[in-house]
């Protein structure tokens, strides 16, 4: 980006920055989400509270 061209957008800094931050959030939470460790950590610690009694079939 050229020095006219950063100063004429200068005032679209905060928008940008702002924009930047949301797509790593999303980014960050699609990684969460899909992650199939944990995943599998929730369904092993499900299986083993299953398996002390603090759940039954029903909950």
């Amino acid at each position: 980006m050229g020095l006219f061209t950063g100063l004429l957008t200068l005032p679209l800094a905060p928008v940008r920055s702002t924009m930047w931050i949301a797509e790593k959030l999303r980014e960050q939470a699609e990684l969460e989400l899909y992650d199939e460790s944990g995943i599998e950590a929730g369904l092993f610690e499900l299986q083993a509270a299953r398996e002390r009694g603090d759940y039954d079939e029903h909950e």
